[in-house]
């Protein structure tokens, strides 16, 4: 494989109403190619009725755990009783990935990432992918949780979103990945290749928070240079795309909010095409097993 094969996925289908119209915009208007939904957030069937009616629109599952936003509050989509490790006193779905990690059964996190599936299948639309949000099953910050999402993806012959090399490793460890994260992410490339679960060469994002994104166009030539110097192979490119949210209030929003008007800026696209890469989504990758 010697071409340059991009796939640009949006995070966070379904968040807000707000994040949807900016998704479904950068299908439409843009160069986004894949989007996954958060089946427990407020605006998760809107995302899935888009997604439906709109054949532009290529959409995953985006594993939800926690919720991360503390003025969210979401509730599972197993009955709770039957996953209450993984949620606070509430039965809400955890804030806090430590208590999430601390507290969670394996069986009831399998439990949930397939009702999770479930729910947008019994919906009418089936997802292209699975990825995770807030990196809950990869176990770089806690327990992993990899067999039990590797279940979901093979049952259902699913790709999944983790990078074969370690390049990814690489940007958020430096040259020196820890010996046990280097093993993890070793046994769980060789686990999906076992189960037959496609998965991308490489995996790009922005890692940075606000205070050192000075501007724009300091984020839009970011990307600019991921792009200019993208590795050969498939590789997941992913944001956070949205419009500016009525509910959610973040100091980071601002980021999404240039996310999306990165994905419908012509020199971003420019760049995409004077590179000569191809962008394709999960259904449409070359993945080789």
């Amino acid at each position: 494989m010697s071409k340059r094969y991009l796939i640009i996925n949006a995070d966070d289908f379904g968040v807000c109403v707000e994040t949807n119209e900016a998704v479904e915009d950068a299908f439409n208007n843009g160069c986004l190619t894949s989007t996954t939904v958060m089946t427990p957030a407020g605006a998760a069937e809107d995302a899935i009725e888009r997604a439906k009616r709109n054949p532009k629109i290529k959409m995953g599952l985006h594993t939800t755990l926690n919720t991360e936003y503390k003025q969210e509050h979401w509730r599972s989509i197993a009955p709770a009783q039957s996953v209450s490790s993984i949620l606070d006193s509430d039965l809400f779905i955890q804030h806090d990935t430590d208590a999430f990690y601390k507290n969670a059964i394996v069986e009831e996190v399998e439990k949930e990432i397939f009702a999770q599936y479930k729910f947008v299948l019994s919906r009418g639309y089936r997802p292209t992918h699975v990825d995770n949000h807030c990196g809950t099953v990869y176990g770089f910050t806690g327990k992993p949780f990899y067999d039990q999402v590797f279940a979901l993806c093979s049952r259902y012959h699913l790709p999944f979103r983790l990078p074969k090399n370690k390049f990814f490793l690489k940007g958020a460890y430096g040259d020196k990945i820890p010996e046990e994260m280097d093993l993890l992410h070793t046994n769980a490339v060789e686990k999906a290749a076992v189960k037959g679960i496609p998965l991308p060469d490489d995996l790009i994002t922005n890692p940075f928070g606000m205070k050192d994104i000075p501007s724009y166009e300091h984020l839009k030539a970011f990307y600019i240079h991921v792009v200019q110097n993208l590795r050969e192979g498939v590789t997941e490119l992913y944001m956070h795309p949205s419009k500016e949210s009525k509910t959610i209030k973040s100091a980071g929003w601002q980021k999404r909010i240039w996310e999306y008007q990165i994905l419908v800026d012509d020199e971003f696209f420019n760049t995409l095409q004077k590179e000569g890469i191809v962008l394709v989504n999960y259904e449409t990758a070359p993945f080789k097993l």
